[in-house]
């Protein structure tokens, strides 16, 4: 009406600028939406961006940390326990703490907490006994093993027939005697009379010189902390386990591999088998949680029977829980933990092995002199054979060649269960007496026990022989004998070494260490000049009448008497 008022148009052109006005309308209409959409998705970018980055610095701050908790009594313990798990849960929907495991032998607990938590509860420390990092325990060496028999070339495969005809025999076996008899008790349960249980990263049980398969019932196993998932009758990536456990309870007498402290497998020995991994394939170490954890199964695991807990594992640090859960293990539970002194060659203590509650183990080799890697310390106990020792491999039917306080801690552990099936009714305190009691005298015999061999070097037969003969709670008698007996008896040294009265002399072929082994009559020697050949209680004849025995690759015998020589 206005435009025809004004202009004078006719209706087409008032119907035109109608029509373009509706156009400019809506075009300003969608322009506005536009703009509005723009505008909003930008805001939703930055609120993203914003979120985003409050999410990662959450997640920085909501970073996981292992630590060890402790607590006054163990009704504290039990509610903090409970109070954690009905918790509030941070703003990504993780739970601010995760319990790992409660330990049974102590008022503790390890568990996993976020930073800001850990802040949180350092503020209010007097409601914990301790706050400690869960740290990382290495194994103490052995775990870069040299190859001795591996089949790769056709060269090598003719060596491994030469290998089917004879096995390693490690000096370590005379060394402590583990290669005399011990029979079990035969009035004592002969499914399982003692346990032994190896805490490492698993062993290889696919090796044929292991004794001992799943479901046999002689053997079991379990994994712990890094570990949890994995195999621990088939390690990977890692022989350290395996080699530990075939010094231990490698078969022996098949014509190949080694033999081991405790031969000819369990259905013989009567010493059953628990396997403890706690260090995950391809790693060299494992949570002190895990190591404490695994304590605790093996004795559980034992009932009321014998345990003895081989740890070769050494750290420079000690942990709060550490003393409570071994003392409680060896005083109340009667378990015997045997660990390794450690491999820096120092006088640094390494745990677990310097508790009181633990017997320390240092290296000696076959001259039995001290290994120069071996700590040294008031803390070691005993000595065995830890330098270049043969040893088995996972993952392959091989020997390989280690050196360690980690690989003499099994000779100790695996002979004290030995010896321990011949007394089973002996406890755990007795059996590590007569171990001391019956030890070769080495070092510095003025200063008993001295700080590179402790008592002296394991003498498996010896402490059988006072445990069995003279019952469990007889010492071994000393030349100076004092008014008063002290809890660990003094052996003043002499001139020639004494025998107690309960150990025989050895006969003609028996294997022997010294002349003084053997009867009246007889020498310890070898049978050639060949120095891996076995010492024996021998007559002695003439240089013209001596046997002489065949090598089987042309200059030596590699087997040794009773090996692959035949004659």
């Amino acid at each position: 009406f206005l435009l025809d008022y004004y202009c004078n148009c006719s209706p087409n052109t008032i119907l035109y600028y109608i029509h373009t006005s509706m156009i400019l309308r809506h075009t300003l209409l969608l322009l506005s939406l536009l703009i509005h959409l723009i505008q909003a998705a930008e805001g939703r970018i930055q609120q993203a961006e914003a979120t985003i980055a409050a999410e990662e610095e959450e997640a920085e701050e909501e970073e996981y940390v292992r630590v060890l908790v402790g607590f006054h009594d163990r009704q504290q313990e039990k509610d903090y326990v409970r109070r954690q798990r009905m918790q509030p849960r941070t703003a990504g929907g993780k739970p601010k703490t995760k319990i790992s495991y409660e330990f049974k032998k102590t008022e503790a607990v390890a568990m996993e907490v976020t930073r800001s938590e850990l802040e949180e509860m350092k503020k209010d420390s007097k409601k914990f006994s301790y706050i400690e990092e869960d740290i990382l325990v290495p194994v103490a060496g052995g775990s870069s093993a040299t190859p001795i028999m591996n089949v790769t070339t056709f060269q090598e495969q003719i060596e491994e027939t030469h290998r089917q005809l004879f096995e390693f025999r490690s000096y370590g076996i005379e060394l402590t005697q583990a290669h005399r008899t011990i029979n079990p008790d035969p009035d004592w349960d002969q499914e399982c009379g003692v346990y032994a249980c190896v805490v490492d990263s698993g062993v290889y049980l696919g090796n044929a010189d292991v004794p001992y398969s799943r479901g046999d019932g002689y053997v079991d196993g379990k994994n712990f902390g890094e570990a949890e998932g994995q195999e621990w009758w088939n390690p990977r990536r890692t022989d350290h386990g395996t080699q530990v456990a075939g010094i231990m309870i490698a078969r022996g007498g098949n014509d190949r591999g080694i033999r081991g402290v405790i031969p000819h497998g369990p259905q013989r020995s009567n010493v059953c088998l628990r396997v403890a991994k706690v260090v995950a394939d391809g790693e060299g170490a494992a949570l002190i949680s895990s190591l404490l954890q695994a304590s605790e199964w093996c004795a559980e695991e034992a009932g009321d029977k014998p345990v003895v807990i081989n740890l070769s594992f050494a750290v420079d640090f000690e942990t709060s829980p550490e003393r409570a859960i071994y003392d409680r293990l060896y005083e109340q539970e009667g378990a015997l933990i045997v660990a390794a002194a450690g491999n820096l060659g120092s006088t640094k203590y390494m745990y677990p092995a310097a508790h009181d509650s633990v017997i320390s183990v240092a290296s000696v080799n076959a001259g039995s002199q001290h290994s120069s890697f071996s700590n040294y310390n008031d803390k070691v106990e005993l000595a065995a054979p830890g330098e270049d020792i043969e040893t088995l491999q996972a993952q392959t039917n091989d020997v390989s060649k280690s050196s360690g306080t980690s690989l003499a801690t099994p000779f100790v552990a695996g002979l004290a269960a030995r010896i321990w099936t011949a007394a089973p009714r002996c406890s755990n305190k007795d059996v590590r007496q007569a171990l001391r009691d019956t030890a070769r005298q080495l070092g510095n015999l003025d200063n008993i026990p001295n700080r590179k061999y402790g008592y002296g070097l394991i003498r498996a037969r010896d402490a059988h022989d006072l445990l069995v003969t003279s019952g469990c709670n007889s010492k071994a008698p000393t030349t100076s004998p004092s008014a008063a007996p002290s809890a660990i008896p003094s052996v003043a040294p002499s001139a020639e070494p004494s025998l107690t009265p309960t150990i025989r002399c050895l006969d003609h072929l028996e294997s022997c260490l010294i002349d003084g082994d053997c009867c009246e009559g007889f020498r310890c020697t070898r049978l050639t000049e060949n120095l891996d050949d076995s010492l024996a209680c021998r007559r002695e004849l003439p240089v013209e009448s001596r046997p002489r025995l065949a090598a089987l690759d042309g200059n030596k015998c590699r087997g040794g008497y009773g090996g692959g020589c035949k004659s």
